[in-house]
C-alpha cells in the first residue's frame, strides 16, 4: 500500500531541507499507554498510532476533548507490531471506539479484523491522519473517518486570498488511482469559477512521463496554477528531482501542496502548504467520538469528515519574486518562511 503517513513526511522533509530523517517510531516494540485520569464506570476508547512529533500533538488534543467522558488507552505501534499484539490489547481493555492514527494503524487494525473473519462484532473505529481517508475506511469493517486532505477548493480560496496574480485554470497531474479524487474536487472548484485541469499518468508512471505532463499543463492547458495531492508515489525523490523541481524552476508557477515539508526556501517548490492542524485534528476527532457517546457508539451510515481546522504556511521569497502578495495577506497566514 505504500508509505504510510508518517513515512510520507519523513521522506519528504528529507528531501526538502537535505538533512537526514528517520521516518520510523522511536519505540522498537508496541507499549500500551493508560490514562492516569482514568474515570470509574465511564466507557474506555483505543487510539493506535506511531510515536511521531505529529501523532502525538493530536492525541492530546484528543485526550482533552474526550475527557472524562471517555477513558483513553493508547497502543503506539511501528512497522513490527503484530495484529495478534492488538487482538491481545482489544481483549484485555474492550474499548467502545478505536481511533486509528495514520495508514500504519489502519493497516493493523484490518489485519486485526482479519483474524476475526464472519460475523464478529468489531467496535467503531475512527480514522484519521491518514492519506486518502474514505478509500482506507472502505477497507474497514464498521469505520469512518475524517479526511487528511484538505480540498482543492478549500486551498485555493486561500491562495486567491493571498497572492496577487489570478488563478482560474488549476494543473493537476494523478494517476488512474485517484482519478475520482481529481473528480470530486473538480465539481467543488467548477461552482467557485475555477477549473481543474487533468494530466493523467500511469501507476507507474517515471519521472520522464511525470515531467511530460507537467509541461503539457504548463503549454497546451495553459494552467495559471499547481495542486499536488499527496500521492507519494509522485513525491518520491526522483520524482521530485527529475520532475517538478526542474520544470518549475524553468516555469515557476504557484504550487499548492499538502504536506508542510514541501515549501521551503531552501530549494522552492511548493509556495502555499494548506494542511490539517494537527492540534484541531485532535479535537474533531474528540468531538466525533462524543457524539458517538451521544448515540450509543452507532456509527449509522455516518459518512468521512473533512479537516475542520487548517494551516497555511508560505514561500515568501518565492511568493514575492513571481506571484506578489495583497496587502495584509501575512496577518492571515500562519507560518511564513524567509
Amino acid at each position: 500500500m505504500g508509505m504510510t503517513r508518517i513515512e510520507l513526511l519523513a521522506a519528504l522533509a528529507f528531501v526538502a531541507t537535505g538533512l537526514s530523517a528517520c521516518a520510523g517510531p522511536a519505540h522498537n516494540t508496541s507499549v500500551v499507554f493508560v490514562d492516569e485520569a482514568r474515570q470509574a464506570g465511564q466507557p474506555t476508547v483505543l487510539v493506535v498510532a506511531p510515536h511521531a512529533e505529529a501523532t502525538a500533538e493530536l492525541w492530546r488534543a484528543f485526550r482533552d476533548e474526550v475527557r472524562p467522558s471517555l477513558n483513553v488507552i493508547t497502543l503506539t505501534i511501528n512497522q513490527s507490531s503484530q495484529a495478534k499484539t492488538l487482538d491481545d490489547v482489544m481483549r484485555d481493555y474492550a474499548p467502545v471506539c478505536v481511533l486509528l492514527v495514520d495508514n500504519l494503524a489502519a493497516r493493523l487494525y484490518r489485519n486485526y479484523q482479519a483474524l476475526h473473519p464472519g460475523a464478529y462484532a468489531f467496535p467503531p473505529a475512527v480514522v484519521v491522519m491518514a492519506s486518502f481517508a474514505e478509500q482506507v475506511v472502505a477497507t474497514l469493517k464498521n469505520a469512518t473517518g475524517i479526511s487528511y486532505e484538505v480540498p482543492a477548493i478549500t486551498a485555493f480560496t486561500s491562495l486567491l486570498a493571498s497572492i496577487e496574480r489570478s488563478v482560474r485554470r488549476i494543473g493537476v497531474v494523478f494517476r488512474p488511482q485517484f482519478r475520482r479524487v481529481f473528480q470530486q474536487n473538480a465539481l467543488l472548484v467548477e461552482k467557485e469559477g475555477m477549473v481543474l485541469v487533468p494530466a493523467e499518468v500511469s501507476s507507474n508512471a517515471t519521472p520522464k512521463a511525470t515531467r511530460k505532463a507537467l509541461l503539457r499543463l504548463l503549454h497546451e492547458g495553459s494552467v495559471d496554477a499547481l495542486w499536488v495531492m499527496n500521492d507519494n508515489v509522485l513525491l518520491k525523490p526522483r520524482q521530485l528531482d527529475g520532475a517538478w523541481f526542474d520544470v518549475l524552476e524553468k516555469h515557476p508557477v504557484p504550487v499548492v501542496v499538502g504536506v508542510a515539508s514541501l515549501v521551503s526556501t531552501r530549494r522552492h517548490f511548493g509556495a502555499f502548504a494548506i494542511v490539517p492542524d494537527h492540534a484541531g485534528l485532535g479535537v474533531q476527532a474528540g468531538n466525533l467520538l462524543l457524539d458517538l457517546q451521544a448515540e450509543e457508539f452507532e456509527l449509522n451510515g455516518r459518512l468521512v469528515e473533512l479537516p475542520i481546522s487548517v494551516k497555511t504556511i508560505v514561500d515568501l521569497p518565492l511568493v514575492k519574486e513571481y506571484f506578489g502578495l495583497k496587502p495584509g495577506a501575512l496577518e492571515r497566514i500562519d507560518l511564513v518562511l524567509q
